[in-house]
């Protein structure tokens, strides 16, 4: 985001950094009694607010258009990490012996190998969008 966007988006941006800041220690303060949960909930919702910021950049700076708003990678990506976290929370716990880490460890690398795999076109585009600002520069 910040390779294609002006001064005053970044401005803006840093901003709302501070006020998503701000939420992410409000929850977590409010939801103490919850112990770690708390802290997951607010990150999560920080996040949320960090992707929301990252869509309405896109929308207002770089006006894709509807071909570009593919949804179906989206979805697998979504698809295959549910997938995989599911799996690894299923192999993880608890890890009592050293194979369980190493099966672990690898079924990790295989999720995040099958992500990059799905969404490998919009990675080339991103990454294509990257050099081609960075040389106008």
């Amino acid at each position: 985001m910040y390779s294609q966007c002006s001064p005053a988006w970044v401005r803006k941006c840093n901003f709302w950094q501070v006020g998503i800041s701000a939420v992410l220690i409000m929850v977590s303060w409010a939801g103490q009694s919850s112990g770690p949960i708390a802290l997951v909930v607010a990150n999560s919702l920080a996040m949320l607010l960090r992707a929301t910021l990252g869509l309405i950049f896109a929308y207002d700076c770089l006006q894709p258009s509807w071909n570009e708003l593919r949804l179906r990678p989206v979805g697998q990506l979504f698809g295959l990490l549910a997938l995989g976290s599911r799996m690894i929370a299923w192999l993880v716990l608890p890890l009592k012996e050293p194979w369980q880490t190493v099966v672990a460890v690898m079924s990790t690398a295989i999720a995040i190998a099958s992500a990059g795999f799905v969404c490998k076109e919009e990675l080339f585009a991103t990454v294509l969008a990257v050099k081609k600002s960075k040389e106008k520069v």
